[in-house]
């Protein structure tokens, strides 16, 4: 009865992510990578005209724009397939990743013991549950920096949807000298809602995924970030938190205060017609929910490079 039904398998898992961008990428070239370090699957997409003259033996190397893309809880990377050339037109290169566990990736933990082994190796029972969560979070994030430190990446812009999202925060908190710009696309980050707080249509806590480590508040008391993030959310999205504009303002707020902070004093500045940085913004896309990124990608994508264009290349 079943027989059309093939066993998973690594393999047919990859030919089935070449087989997926083969298709979808017209104006894109791409190439299957693996850290040696830990099995993790990824894919360095190019504009196939950027290709040819980044590549040319007479091209003097510079350090390539690169975007970093980071998929959501069970998904993979093909989930971006209509993004991609978009994106790579803008950008040297696009990283599009596997996380451990998902997709084509090794699904071995290394720092994390199985559970049962942990509960007991943990003397503070109480606090079990936080300690796990911080655990398994470094084993996803430090994964990530073994790629960057693979790749030879010396600064990028990272995006993230969802759980992907969050883990991309988190990993902007542990390294946040390895980038240059944040792109959260409905991530879990907040801890519970605001008393009070009425998002869009009036919208109260629809949602009952919440951060344990909230990347709300570790954004709004972070010190000395150079880079701007973009929080954006599709506007029937189950995952959009009524704060997420109140949250954006602080970020906003910190991030000018800080700049101000460092400013020369006004007889030393060079004149210049540039705008200062806003530090964060909030982008709300129409006729999407949750997965935005495939139910209204060509409104996202300009928006993105426009915010790219803005806030991380000046």
């Amino acid at each position: 009865m079943f027989s059309f039904l093939q066993a998973a398998s690594p393999y047919l898992a990859l030919q089935a992510q070449e087989k997926l961008l083969a298709h979808f990428l017209k104006r894109s070239t791409f190439e299957v990578r693996n850290v040696a370090t830990n099995g993790m699957n990824y894919v360095v997409i190019q504009n196939k005209q950027k290709a040819i003259l980044n590549n040319h033996p007479g091209r003097a190397q510079t350090a390539k724009k690169t975007l970093v893309m980071m998929h959501g809880y069970g998904a993979g990377l093909g989930f971006f397939y209509d993004n991609f050339d978009d994106y790579a037109d803008y950008y040297d290169q696009i990283i599009a990743v596997d996380w451990l566990g998902m997709g084509c990736s090794d699904r071995n933990a290394r720092k994390v013991p199985r559970l049962h082994r942990l509960h007991t190796m943990l003397p503070n029972h109480q606090d079990c549950s936080l300690q796990v969560t911080r655990k398994v979070i470094d084993e996803f994030v430090d994964g990530l920096e073994e790629l960057r430190e693979q790749e030879n990446l010396e600064e990028f812009t990272l995006a993230g949807h969802s759980l992907g999202g969050y883990l991309s925060g988190q990993y902007a908190l542990k390294y946040p000298d390895r980038l240059n710009g944040l792109i959260l696309i409905s991530p879990p980050i907040f801890t519970r809602p605001v008393e009070g707080a009425a998002g869009r249509e009036g919208r109260v806590g629809r949602t009952g995924v919440y951060a344990k480590f909230p990347l709300d508040t570790q954004f709004r008391n972070m010190a000395h970030r150079p880079w701007s993030i973009l929080l954006i959310f599709g506007e029937q999205d189950w995952l959009y938190y009524p704060e997420a504009s109140l949250s954006v303002q602080a970020w906003k707020d910190a991030f000018q205060k800080q700049q101000q902070q460092q400013e020369q004093p006004a007889t030393q500045r060079q004149p210049t017609d540039q705008k200062p940085k806003e530090g964060a913004e909030l982008l709300m896309v129409p006729d999407a929910g949750h997965h935005l990124y495939l139910e209204n990608p060509t409104f996202l994508n300009r928006k993105v490079i426009e915010w790219v264009r803005n806030e991380v290349f000046r």
